[in-house]
């Protein structure tokens, strides 16, 4: 049977920031994420795994190949990054903190909002940027039918309509709290941030 240590971070409500808040998104929240970050990238996960350090304590290491910078482009560039992720499975120890802040399936893609990495590094993977990071916020641009509480679909409800239908809220992805219809409108919600290059499609 595996061992399971849990480790639990307390959430406040727009002061720290997660992909899956318990609170609702606000305005400060949106801030906090957005002055946290050193990074926004586009990319593909391309390889991932778990290390230990010490006896008890494990991370995993992410690699995403970038494909656009948003933010950061002096300190980063195109190629591979890792980004470190506290948690993770090694052998019969499984670490578990907060809540799981993105999806790093080999092959998934996304925009990733990132800071310079505190965590211990392994050097598992050769990377083209020297610079590990941490996840700030992540965002999946899977276009989907959109229902009341967000983020449920009826593919996640076995392919059936609940027998009381959720109010519909319409067809795109969740992102800081709001549904966008495109990834175009989300690169305008990004625009009125300061330091953010917009890239070109």
């Amino acid at each position: 049977m595996k061992k399971v240590m849990s480790i639990v971070f307390a959430v406040f409500y727009c002061l720290n920031t997660f992909s899956q808040l318990k609170e609702p998104w606000c305005e400060k929240t949106i801030k906090n994420v957005f002055d946290q970050t050193e990074f926004i990238f586009e990319g593909t996960v391309i390889k991932s795994q778990s290390y230990l350090v010490g006896t008890r304590d494990v991370y995993t290491s992410n690699i995403i190949s970038i494909s656009k910078i948003l933010r950061g482009g002096a300190q980063i560039k195109q190629g591979t990054i890792d980004i470190i992720e506290h948690g993770g499975g090694v052998s019969d120890l499984y670490v578990k903190v907060g809540e799981g802040r993105a999806n790093y399936s080999i092959g998934s893609k996304g925009m990733l909002f990132c800071a310079t990495s505190k965590y211990p590094s392994s050097n598992i993977f050769s990377v083209d940027n020297p610079i590990r990071v941490q996840l700030i916020e992540s965002v999946g641009f899977y276009m989907e039918n959109l229902y009341e509480p967000h983020g449920y679909t009826f593919k996640e409800l076995n392919e059936k309509p609940p027998k009381d239908p959720r109010k519909k809220i319409g067809f795109g992805f969740f992102a800081f709290g709001k549904v966008f219809t495109s990834k175009e409108e989300f690169y305008q919600f990004l625009s009125k941030y300061p330091n953010i290059t917009i890239p070109k499609e």
